[in-house]
């Protein structure tokens, strides 16, 4: 059975004592007392100190910053309701059509919402839902070495960097047999 929409960041964080030997509130307070300031300092340093991988070093950072800050956080709920409010509400439809696609791909699959997009992972980002305007959502494909068309067009810059390629939806109906098999191909190139 295909997992619910429940973001990487909240996945990683449940298995943050498992994977990493300790809970997230033995691992803030030792990365506070270091005199670290940037992001990319503090990821780096529990990398390099504590042998993490980027992805539980980028965790602990993004929660100490957080209570650092004072801001609570949005759930992965509401950035996605967000994302779809005032003049792109009409889009809607689109994500959540396309989110229940993407979850039949496989159950690995994972959706991590962020403030203005819609991570699409497996072992690694594969794709992304994003509403670029008031008319259409991009999905963003990783798809290196497949030649673009009309509709599959190139993508530089995309997102996280390692998209290649987006397509405009405009409407459910557009994520048709064409668009499956290209999300279908960019879910297997990861694993």
């Amino acid at each position: 059975m295909p997992k619910s929409p429940e973001s990487m960041f909240t996945t990683m964080l449940a298995k943050l004592p498992e994977k990493t030997g300790r809970p997230l509130e033995e691992w803030v307070p030792l990365l506070q007392a270091q005199p670290l300031h940037t992001r990319k300092e503090r990821i780096a340093w529990l990398q390099q100190q504590h042998g993490l991988t980027g992805g539980y070093a980028m965790v602990i950072t993004e929660k100490a910053m957080e209570l650092e800050s004072g801001i609570t956080p949005l759930s992965p709920e509401q950035l996605v309701d967000a994302q779809y409010s005032g003049v792109r509400a009409a889009l809607r439809p689109v994500y959540d059509h396309l989110a229940a696609v993407v979850r039949t791909l496989g159950n690995d699959v994972t959706l991590d919402p962020r403030k203005t997009y819609v991570a699409v992972n497996r072992a690694q980002q594969f794709a992304l839902i994003q509403p670029t305007n008031r008319s259409r959502v991009d999905l963003g494909l990783r798809l290196r070495g497949i030649a673009t068309t009309e509709r599959l067009e190139e993508a530089p810059g995309f997102g996280s960097g390692s998209i290649t390629h987006r397509v405009a939806l405009a409407c459910p109906e557009d994520i048709d047999g064409q668009v499956l098999g290209w999300l279908r191909a960019a879910y297997v190139t990861v694993r």
